[in-house]
């Protein structure tokens, strides 16, 4: 199978590839993390990245899944979403007092599968999506009625959520089950991240801290919010040079 992924996704393909015994290619941007790349390969995935931009990932693991005759497997399969919505059955099965359910947003897949399932479940919860100010394509996707495409990939520290436009099946499915997005600016995503990390031990990558830095900038109006925080791969080398730019070390 091949699919393109910044990363994560890549990640836990490559993994149940290795556990299947199936072969597995991941195309991932040139530019992108080298530690996610890393562990593609060290799960036994052909990681692609020669020529790999975050502008064509897609029509390049299609076209090399059309030349080799492999199956495509997109991050926003129907499928894929599916298993995202387990997240809200394992959640309602451990606490039923939250109203607002805050989930990072890239391209869609994950907020769809999760905002469907809890809707479902308790169609009060308001489900909020997050993403880097640099982006916003979701925001107004979701404000227009249709998707709306970047013209080049956001620079933002969140990678996990470097992504151009949603999918049309999570575009379908977010309509009418998530309820707003927000943005926040990078130094929240960041502080969240640190603070994740120092005071709470987790470790997380930046894309996983979304959820956390939407409540810290007050962008989330709720006293009994969940974050889902999703994606803990972190480069602790560059995060570290990033908190101490930051002076986060010296905080109380």
């Amino acid at each position: 199978m091949v699919v393109d992924s910044s990363g994560n996704y890549g990640q836990a393909v490559a993994k149940g590839a290795q556990l299947l015994g199936i072969p597995a290619t991941v195309v991932m941007p040139k530019g992108g993390s080298d530690l996610k790349a890393r562990a593609c390969t060290a799960s036994g995935a052909t990681v692609v990245r020669e020529g790999v931009t975050w502008m064509n990932r897609g029509d390049r693991a299609r076209a090399l899944a059309e030349e080799r005759d492999l199956l495509y497997l997109p991050a926003d399969a129907w499928d894929g979403m599916a298993g995202d919505g387990t997240l809200s059955l394992e959640l309602f099965g451990q606490a039923n007092d939250f109203d607002c359910l805050i989930v990072p947003v890239s391209s869609g897949g994950l907020i769809a599968g999760v905002a469907v399932v809890a809707k479902a479940m308790d169609p009060a919860v308001r489900v909020v999506g997050v993403q880097p100010a640099a982006s916003g394509h979701a925001l107004r996707s979701l404000q227009v009625g249709r998707i709306v495409s970047l013209d080049k990939a956001p620079e933002t520290i969140a990678d996990g959520a470097r992504t151009l436009a949603l999918g049309e099946r999570p575009f379908r499915i977010m309509r009418d089950n998530v309820d707003s997005v927000v943005l926040v600016d990078e130094e929240w995503t960041l502080l969240a991240t640190w603070l994740l990390m120092t005071r709470l031990k987790m470790v997380v990558e930046p894309t996983g801290a979304l959820p956390l830095a939407a409540v810290l900038a007050g962008e989330v109006g709720s006293e009994r919010a969940v974050c889902l925080i999703s994606g803990g791969n972190a480069d602790l080398s560059d995060l570290g040079i990033r908190f101490g730019a930051a002076g986060f070390a010296l905080r109380d």
